[in-house]
């Protein structure tokens, strides 16, 4: 078997040395541009936010406990020395303006028929008398009055008023008369049309005793 000399087995490792050399850096040069290229393609997939991060909702404090208060902060304590409150009154209770046994029904000419409603609906005071008269039907009385007066029909409408207010009745008038009422009584004013010698007036009134 020849024996192989020094230079022949120099010329051969540096024949080969020469394409591992090559080989091992076209190795490496591919490794590292698939790093870069990987590591390039995962920052792509998730880019970086540029919007500012949101802000937290603000807390608005509360009262504090050893805070000052102001005038009207509180709700001020009753006052001791008041007086409780009552609400609202309660409306008066109506109550008949008649009572049985009522009169008669029946009828005069210049004066009041024998048990008339006077304080209801009798004449102003000096008022002349032109008639009066009752009709009666169970506890029902209707009364009725003609008078003539030298007071204004706004006087006559003033004084009625104001006597059938004090019975505890409430208007309850029209364009054409003056009324009042409650749920036991009715009653109206009307005047005639130019009687030329002073005011007439009627006053009708319906009267339930219970």
């Amino acid at each position: 078997m020849p024996v192989e000399s020094d230079d022949a087995r120099a010329r051969r490792t540096r024949a080969l040395t020469i394409p591992m050399r090559w080989t091992l850096a076209a190795v490496a040069v591919v490794v590292v541009a698939g790093s870069v290229s990987a590591g390039w393609m995962l920052t792509a997939d998730e880019p970086a936010s540029t919007a500012p991060p949101s802000a937290a909702p603000a807390v608005t404090p509360g009262p504090l406990p050893d805070a000052t208060p102001v005038p009207g902060s509180e709700v001020q304590d009753p006052d001791p020395a008041a007086a409780p409150y009552a609400g609202v009154p309660p409306l008066p209770t109506p109550t008949p303006l008649v009572a049985a046994p009522l009169p008669a029904g029946a009828s005069a000419d210049g004066a009041l028929v024998e048990g008339f409603p006077a304080a209801v609906a009798g004449p102003l005071t000096g008022a002349d008398i032109v008639t009066s008269s009752l009709a009666v039907d169970g506890g029902v009385v209707q009364a009725a009055l003609t008078a003539r007066t030298d007071a204004t029909a706004d006087e006559v409408r003033a004084d009625y008023a104001a006597r059938w207010t004090a019975l505890g009745l409430a208007a309850a008038g029209s364009d054409t008369a003056d009324a009042f009422a409650d749920p036991f009584s009715s009653v109206m004013l009307a005047f005639a049309a130019g009687s030329g010698t002073g005011t007439v007036y009627t006053v009708y009134a319906v009267l339930r005793t219970g």
